[in-house]
């Protein structure tokens, strides 16, 4: 995919998320059932189904733009596909793969590339509900399998995870992620990579399919001072079809703590469209 194709995707998803934003308003209503182990298997409910510790078996495509600090651009393809399975269909695993477009501006000694990135797997279990309250263990992988060192983070990295989510209603809910990020392989040369993350969410369901999904990310580098990076995105979504099978969704990023503004990135931002099946 050329720089002008992946342009196009981009500017023809956002306007079909933004074009009826006016038509806003908040839905209230019956409280969902979630598929958590220990209950029905039961697809869940399209009005409820967003958010990353749902499970509903989907196809994504997403463009995500990332303008970095030194004035290089990195432009991700991303395919990814999410599978429920499980006697009660309480597993789900997600499979993503990444075409990656790096431009180099003025960082000593990297060049422009582009080609396979990373490829990341998300793996996750509902095991509990306590009322409101869902517990979820997952696992997510990053592998080094980028065909340039500029085109992916250099190492494989093993993310043990923990989710609590609270659910209100349809309309609204949070979640709370945890996660423990170490490698187990690194490029010879690379540091050794050990985080701890915070990510907060904030759902909400609107009138109309609409949704917007809201996150802080919190990470605490324990390899390099114990330093902070700190950003935060929001997102706005519809779902249209006649299952409400498909949905496109824009998403704005932004650092937020001086380091992730000078050494991580400036902005990102973000187009998708989801098919359910």
């Amino acid at each position: 995919m050329t720089t002008l194709q992946s342009r196009s995707v981009r500017r023809i998803l956002s306007w079909l998320v933004f074009s009826s934003v006016s038509q806003i308003g908040l839905t209230h209503g019956a409280e969902p059932e979630p598929v958590v182990a220990g209950t029905p298997a039961a697809p869940t409910k399209p009005e409820t189904a967003q958010g990353p510790t749902v499970i509903r078996r989907r196809m994504t495509v997403l463009d995500e733009y990332t303008a970095l600090p030194k004035g290089d651009v990195r432009d991700r393809v991303l395919f990814n596909v999410t599978y429920s399975f499980g006697v009660q269909r309480d597993y789900g695993l997600t499979v993503e793969v990444p075409y990656v477009q790096y431009r180099a501006n003025r960082v000593p000694g990297e060049e422009s590339a582009n080609g396979l990135g990373d490829i990341r797997t998300f793996l996750i279990h509902p095991f509990a509900t306590q009322g409101k309250f869902i517990h979820s263990y997952a696992l997510e992988t990053y592998f080094n399998t980028a065909s340039a060192a500029v085109l992916g983070q250099r190492s494989t990295t093993l993310l043990p995870s923990y989710a609590l989510t609270y659910r209100h209603n349809k309309a609204f809910q949070l979640i709370g992620l945890v996660q423990y990020q170490f490698d187990v392989e690194r490029d010879s040369g690379e540091d050794r990579v050990r985080t701890i993350n915070f990510r907060p969410f904030m759902i909400l369901n609107f009138s109309g399919d609409w949704y917007s999904i809201s996150e802080v990310k919190a990470f605490l580098d324990l390899e390099h001072d114990k330093r902070w990076n700190v950003s935060a995105s929001t997102s706005l979504g519809r779902q249209f079809g006649e299952r409400k099978q498909w949905a496109v969704f824009g998403v704005f990023g932004a650092p937020i703590n001086e380091y992730a503004r000078d050494f991580v990135q400036k902005y990102q931002y973000k187009a998708g469209l989801n098919y359910y099946f």
